[in-house]
């Protein structure tokens, strides 16, 4: 909170942002969370959220693989197949919007 008041209104952390990064680690959300409690000072990389709509037709198999933690309001993309939906999305989309694995 402290942080937002300060900080320009572009930099400033909102609900949904991913934190990819705390003072030099990434890649494991244990040991981001384990900076978070022994750290007084973080180092935060934030990435914004950025909403788009995608329209897929199912066809038995999307061509993904998700991850959803129960506690979580979201689902995570881990893998995105070569053939399928998605790929067929992501070959006719701008950068950002194509679904990646970890996105």
């Amino acid at each position: 909170a402290k942080y937002n008041k300060v900080a320009a209104q572009d930099r400033q952390i909102r609900v949904c942002d991913f934190v990819t990064e705390v003072n030099g680690v990434s890649g494991d959300a244990k040991a981001m969370v384990g900076k978070f409690v022994q750290e007084t000072i973080l180092s935060l990389w934030v990435v914004p959220a950025v909403d788009f709509v995608v329209k897929l037709s199912n066809q038995g198999s999307l061509g993904v693989t998700l991850f959803h933690d129960t506690e979580s309001i979201s689902m995570l993309v881990t893998e995105v197949a070569a053939d399928g939906p998605v790929a067929a999305h992501n070959r006719g989309a701008r950068a950002e919007e194509q679904i990646r694995g970890l996105d």
